[in-house]
């Protein structure tokens, strides 16, 4: 899902523009087509486009799924279990490390 980052919350550095940033980083990842999903919670590549161009929308549309998210980042949620089991898990971990700071951001 392509979102015009620079021109959505005003400032590039809006934490809701990360928090779409990092979703959109986290797609690339998942999009992979040598990613086995066996163990990660969905059932294959589409499923898991889908649930995080969902979330994207929401936020894009005014809704803040926030704890949809974190459960997705969460230590052994689908999204880190994806990572390990394909060998980008330290990919995932600088973008949970921003997550984190853009949820503290926005509390």
């Amino acid at each position: 899902m392509k979102v015009p980052l620079a021109n959505l919350f005003g400032k590039n550095s809006h934490p809701l523009t990360t928090l779409i940033e990092v979703l959109d980083q986290s797609r690339n990842l998942v999009s992979r087509k040598e990613n086995d999903f066996v163990r990660s919670g969905w059932t294959d590549r589409k499923e898991a486009l889908n649930e995080i161009d969902s979330l994207m929308h929401r936020i894009v549309s005014g809704m803040f799924p926030l704890g949809e998210i974190s459960l997705m980042f969460a230590p052994t949620g689908k999204l880190q279990e994806l990572s390990l089991s394909n060998g980008w898990s330290d990919e995932y971990m600088t973008l949970a490390n921003k997550l984190d700071s853009v949820l503290e951001r926005l509390k």
